[in-house]
C-alpha cells in the first residue's frame, strides 16, 4: 500500500499487481496488447491506490501539449456545436484536450495577428481548420502543428480535407425540385467569400443544367 503521505505512484501500482512497471505503462497506453488477467490485475489496483496518470508529465516526455487546436469562424453559429462536441469526444479517448479559437472573435485585428502566435507546437499538437477564409501563409511558418481541414476548405492550402459533397448536394436539390416539376428555382446562398457557397452554387446549377433550365440571374 501506499504512502498517504504522497499521491499514488506507478510503481506502487506494479507492486499491488504483481506486475512490472512496463506493464502497467503498456496497460495504460494499449490494454490490447495485455493479457485479460493483466489488465483486470492493473485496473484493481489502480483503483485501490487512487493512481492517475500525470498527463503533464507524459506530454512532456513525448515532446506534446496534449491538445489540439480548432479554429471556427463562428462560435455563436449553431453548425459548429455538434461538430466540435465529436472531436472534442474522439480527442477524450486519446487523453487529449480540445481548444477552440473563434477566427471572428477580433474583427479589427488581421489574423495574422490573433492566430498566429497559437499556431506553433508549443500551444497544440494539431489544428482542424474549419474557416475557409484564412489566409494560406497563416499556416506557412516554421513550427506551425499538422494541419486538418474540415467542413470548409482554403484554396492553396496543402492540407488533408475532410469534406461533405456540397456540389453533390447542390444537385441533388435542384435535381428534387426540378423532378417535382419546378421551373423558377430561387437558390439562397451563403457568404460570398465562402468556399462552400461556391460549391454549392457550381452544383445547383449543374443540376439545373441536366434538366434543361437555363442558368438563373441575380435577385
Amino acid at each position: 500500500m501506499s504512502d498517504q503521505s504522497r499521491p499514488p505512484r506507478i510503481l506502487d501500482v506494479a507492486k499491488l499487481a504483481g506486475v512490472s512497471v512496463a506493464t502497467v505503462s503498456r496497460t495504460l497506453s494499449n490494454p490490447a496488447i495485455v493479457s485479460e488477467a493483466t489488465r483486470r490485475a492493473v485496473e484493481e489496483a489502480i483503483a485501490q491506490t487512487g493512481y492517475t496518470l500525470n498527463f503533464t508529465a507524459r506530454n512532456l516526455r513525448q515532446q506534446q501539449v496534449g491538445g489540439v487546436l480548432a479554429l471556427v469562424p463562428n462560435l455563436a453559429n449553431p453548425f459548429f456545436s455538434q461538430i466540435l462536441s465529436g472531436i472534442s469526444e474522439v480527442l477524450r479517448r486519446h487523453h487529449l484536450s480540445l481548444l477552440v479559437m473563434d477566427t471572428t472573435a477580433v474583427p479589427d485585428q488581421p489574423a495574422m495577428t490573433v492566430l498566429a502566435p497559437y499556431l506553433n507546437r508549443s500551444r497544440s499538437d494539431g489544428v482542424i481548420v474549419l474557416d475557409g477564409r484564412l489566409d494560406p501563409g497563416l499556416f506557412d511558418r516554421p513550427g506551425c502543428p499538422p494541419l486538418v481541414q474540415a467542413c470548409e476548405w482554403i484554396e492553396g492550402l496543402a492540407a488533408p480535407r475532410v469534406l461533405a459533397d456540397n456540389a453533390g448536394g447542390g444537385r441533388l436539390a435542384a435535381a428534387h425540385l426540378t423532378g417535382l416539376g419546378h421551373r423558377r428555382i430561387l437558390h439562397l446562398t451563403g457568404p460570398g467569400d465562402s468556399s462552400l457557397t461556391h460549391a454549392r452554387r457550381q452544383g445547383f446549377l449543374q443540376g439545373l443544367a441536366q434538366a434543361g433550365l437555363p442558368e438563373p440571374g441575380p435577385h
